[in-house]
């Protein structure tokens, strides 16, 4: 009796101390989740992975998309880094998807806020909720959306035939204490096995590894839907939705769990399950048995998919928002304008605020080098893609119309494909051009020093036709440019602001502030000065300088408008 005793003993002991263990390691990161709460979260972006819902979905839905070039010329990779303090792989994915299409509808962004402002003021909430999103993480979890969105593959009748393996599998061990002989079977099976592994099995391996993440998946949708009841269905309809969802893939979820696992290859558990799935090839024949059933709640998976990174995104978004000095909650009208006062841009450590009205009639911005013109363009279109997407900005007021923001700033020489950096910039040009003749809704245009990579008298003439194109009565243009002959050339279609400097002691210092009216100075003849070229450089430049001036070089009487 006594070492029975003292073996259920042993197992309560054991079974406490698990207990205790996994307590403690829940409270330590919760604390750790609330300790970052308002912080850049430190992680490696898998960039192929994080769009690849994006990517799967955006031809399938409504509403104007930012592309790659806009999200490139505005940094949004960094600013992303920034926002980004999603649990789940799926939260990244469903936030990037998010930010590349902002949303036209104040009735959504509402929403949106609410959400975010529910995560903002319920700590116990939140943190519930990402204790239960950091556990979709991994490579099983990035595979899923290959699962769930993409066309299943066609299951040829004869992989049923696979079925009979897991049959003769038992029937060689249940024979094989009858007669050690049959237990031969068991070390043929898994040579057989492998090598349909390496025929099929590496044809259909996305899918696979993604069905074993099936079920922590639907464990955390039931698990995030309990927390919603607990706390008093703060979720609402969203909650009871997750339940409905939840229950109708109980059976998906049954199956999958009982026949698939995945652990760490350190694991002697996870040692002993590999061979089981080799030996009885669980992960093809599960697969087989489960595409009927996947192909039927396909929608459902869809939108529980979206829903739980749609969660983890507005959490990430509340925490970016808590970690802003300022910001504010947009109001759009359809006025026509684009009214920012005191904007700046997020990734700046010491941000100047700057403000603007961008009406009807564009604005044209110039000034020196490093002055801050391409910071200021950069600055508009975040904040108005923020505000779009998460109905807050980085300002203290922001009176704004909905646009679709589109860009063109950086054009490098494309060696691959043999393009000039002038040819890469026209290309990009004309599809500002052609989105202006389609009419469709309303955009704001940034464009930085358009045309640089020609030469002066057709840069300007380029320009000159390309920004009165830009400039209808339903769209906005934000541009900067060197070429002050545009101003006197524009000066009925454009408005003028400024980025200027000064000179101290041979140091360049700027304000970062915009003002009204074009530039009158230049910096690019003093900064050779600075950066101590020869004094023959600097002072033969500068003479030739005023010669160009005086002869009247660039000389323009006002072209004709040709639209």
């Amino acid at each position: 009796m006594a070492p029975f005793i003292a073996a259920v003993s042993g197992a309560a002991a054991i079974f406490l101390y698990w207990m205790y263990s996994r307590y403690r390691q829940k409270k330590q990161i919760r604390q750790q989740l609330a300790e970052s709460w308002g912080k850049k979260k430190a992680r490696d972006h898998n960039w192929a992975q994080i769009r690849f819902y994006h990517d799967l979905v955006v031809n399938e839905q409504s509403g104007v998309v930012i592309d790659d070039d806009t999200w490139d010329d505005l940094n949004f990779d960094k600013l992303f880094k920034l926002i980004d303090r999603t649990e789940s792989n799926i939260g990244q994915q469903v936030l990037f998807d998010m930010l590349r299409r902002p949303v036209q509808d104040a009735q959504a962004l509402e929403a949106r806020e609410r959400w975010i402002d529910i995560f903002g003021d319920e700590p116990d909430l939140r943190l519930d909720l990402q204790v239960e999103l950091r556990k979709l993480t991994g490579f099983r979890i990035w595979r899923l959306s290959n699962l769930i969105f993409e066309a299943l593959p066609q299951i040829p009748r004869w992989f049923y035939g696979f079925l009979v393996i897991p049959v003769l599998a038992v029937v060689s061990i249940v024979l094989g204490f009858l007669n050690p002989v049959f237990f031969v079977g068991l070390a043929i099976l898994p040579v057989v096995n492998l090598a349909i592994q390496y025929v099929v099995g590496n044809r259909l391996a996305r899918y696979t590894a993604a069905l074993s993440a099936l079920e922590p998946f639907l464990s955390a949708a039931e698990r995030i839907a309990q927390i919603d009841e607990e706390h008093g269905s703060p979720l609402e309809d969203f909650g009871q939705q997750l339940r409905s969802h939840s229950k109708q893939l109980q059976t998906l979820k049954k199956r999958v769990s009982k026949f698939l696992y995945e652990g760490s290859p350190d694991n002697m558990g996870t040692l002993l399950w590999d061979y089981l799935n080799i030996l009885f090839l669980l992960k093809i024949n599960m697969f087989t048995l489960s595409v009927r059933a996947l192909s039927q709640h396909k929608k459902i998976l869809q939108q529980l998919y979206y829903k739980i990174g749609y969660l983890d995104a507005m959490i990430s978004a509340a925490s970016f928002k808590a970690d802003l000095d300022q910001y504010c909650k947009p109001t759009f009208q359809s006025e026509g304008r684009l009214n920012y006062q005191d904007v700046y841009h997020p990734l700046l450590d010491k941000p100047v605020p700057n403000s603007i009205t961008v009406g009807r009639q564009g604005i044209l911005v110039t000034g020196s080098n490093m002055s801050g013109k391409t910071t200021f363009l950069k600055t508009i279109g975040v904040n108005q893609i923020l505000a779009q997407t998460f109905n807050f900005c980085c300002a203290a007021q922001a009176d704004i119309s909905f646009c679709n923001v589109i860009s063109s700033m950086r054009r490098n020489d494309d060696l691959t494909e043999g393009k000039s950096f002038y040819l890469g910039e026209v290309e990009r040009v004309k599809k500002l051009v052609d989105q202006a003749a389609q009419k469709d809704g309303s955009n704001l245009y940034l464009l930085d020093e358009i045309f640089r990579g020609t030469n002066t008298i057709e840069r300007i003439s380029a320009s000159l036709e390309v920004l009165k194109w830009l400039n209808s009565s339903s769209d906005f243009v934000l541009a900067s440019t060197h070429d002050l002959e545009l101003v006197d050339l524009l000066d009925e279609e454009y408005e003028f602001y400024h980025f200027a400097e000064e000179v101290h002691d041979q140091t360049l210092t700027f304000d970062y502030k915009i003002k009204q009216g074009h530039s009158s100075t230049k910096n690019a003849i003093k900064l050779l000065g600075i950066c101590n070229y020869p004094e023959e450089i600097v002072s033969g430049a500068m003479e030739v300088s005023k010669l160009l001036e005086q002869q009247g070089v660039i000389n323009y009487s006002n072209p004709s408008d040709s639209k």
